[in-house]
């Protein structure tokens, strides 16, 4: 592997390139001053860098989803020349000249006395990837927290401050792109908010594979959770949606196996494709009963696939399609009660529902797909007004 990197004083070079130097071998690197354009990943993957000087001309150190310097698991430092208009390094980390923009934190480097400024607002994309520490305070400046900012950190806990209004996709995401530390890659456990938080929205993915985590209960003002925002968040036992939310979207809390609480507002306008597949089906879970608010209008595909221990289920009045498998593989599931008007139910919407005995379809239903009600043995009674 590439080992030492050296420029000639006063080196007319201006440009480097993506990817230019990915997964090179070198520990330090010092850009000539002249430099004023570095592209993505151009430091990337260098697993034994330790320190980077930037050119006091560069502008630019985030592309997309990731920083120039992703990957490099043993950099602690990053500087800046004298003389930048555009970054400024404090410990070795990255802020634009203000602080009130973090770009960096090294993922090497030691969190034991971290303190962010007060001055912060932005936490940037990917800005603590890999962070090695277990807690972090965020200061209550911070307003926004950037798309894959602490994605694959060690944090058991964090605590969104009140002014924040937005986390980004991936933001908290775990998906095992670094090896885990000691050989245990720690879980957040622990998600709170302030009381009077201003968050509006959750990205995709946003907390994705966090195993540990048990509750999540969301903030007054959240309109929007992001597609499989909480998928594989396996211990996950209560979840609390705002009345403010009107979109539960594709599938946001798949395979949540130890639901026990599910609690969604009148407000909530369509649950989507898959949104809970997969959940409360651990043994001896406690969910056995869904209440589907009376202002949901329809609710997609696969919605509830898949909910071993659901034993009740009763769908609002605002309910007017009810998608394909939507309750298929509801093993336990024994009564359903529609109470609005006219749902068109899917095709296999209760498939191998094999303990359902009693439905009940409201007046003036507009249709009932191919084998809604396919490999239920045990159903008795189906009610049609």
């Amino acid at each position: 592997k590439l080992k030492n990197v050296t420029f000639e004083e006063g080196s007319c070079l201006q440009e480097i390139d993506s990817n230019a130097f990915y997964g090179a071998g070198m520990e330090n690197f010092v850009m000539p001053e002249n430099v004023r354009y570095v592209g993505d990943g151009a430091l990337g993957g260098c697993l034994s860098l330790r320190s980077v000087t930037l050119s006091k001309n560069v502008s630019v150190v985030t592309y997309g989803e990731a920083n120039i310097f992703q990957g490099c698991t043993a950099l602690e430092n990053i500087f800046v020349q004298a003389g930048s208009q555009y970054f400024t390094s404090v410990d070795g980390v990255l802020y634009d000249l203000g602080m009130t923009i973090l770009y960096c934190y090294p993922i090497a480097k030691d969190s034991a006395n971290l303190q962010l400024p007060d001055t912060l607002i932005t936490i940037e994309t990917g800005a603590f990837y890999g962070f090695r520490g277990n807690n972090i305070v965020l200061p209550d400046s911070l307003e926004t927290i950037g798309n894959s900012a602490f994605k694959e950190s060690n944090l058991s806990s964090i605590h969104i401050p009140k002014n924040v209004i937005s986390i980004g996709e991936y933001a908290f995401c775990i998906e095992g792109e670094l090896a885990p530390l000691d050989g245990n890659m720690i879980s957040l456990e622990s998600l709170s908010f302030a009381p009077d938080s201003k968050l509006e929205s959750i990205g995709n993915y946003a907390f994705y594979g966090q195993t540990k985590l048990k509750k999540v209960i969301l903030p007054d003002n959240v309109t929007t959770v992001g597609m499989f925002a909480f998928t594989y968040c396996e211990s996950l036992e209560e979840v609390v949606l705002p009345a403010a939310l009107k979109n539960l979207e594709r599938g946001v809390f798949t395979n949540t196996p130890n639901l026990k609480t599910f609690i969604m507002q009148e407000g909530l306008e369509t649950i989507g494709m898959n949104a809970l597949a997969g959940a409360t089906n651990a043994p001896n879970n406690a969910l056995t009963q869904l209440d589907i608010p009376a202002t949901v209008t329809s609710i997609g595909n696969y919605a509830f696939h898949g909910c071993s221990n659901l034993q009740w289920a009763v769908i609002g009045t605002g309910v007017t399609s009810v998608g394909s498998r939507t309750f298929g593989n509801c093993t336990s599931m024994q009564y359903i009660e529609f109470k609005g008007n006219a749902p068109a139910i899917g095709s296999n919407a209760f498939y191998y529902c094999q303990n359902l005995k009693e439905v009940e379809l409201p007046s003036g239903i507009t249709g009932i797909g191919m084998y809604a009600f396919r490999d239920c043995p045990n159903l008795t009674e189906i009610s049609i007004p």
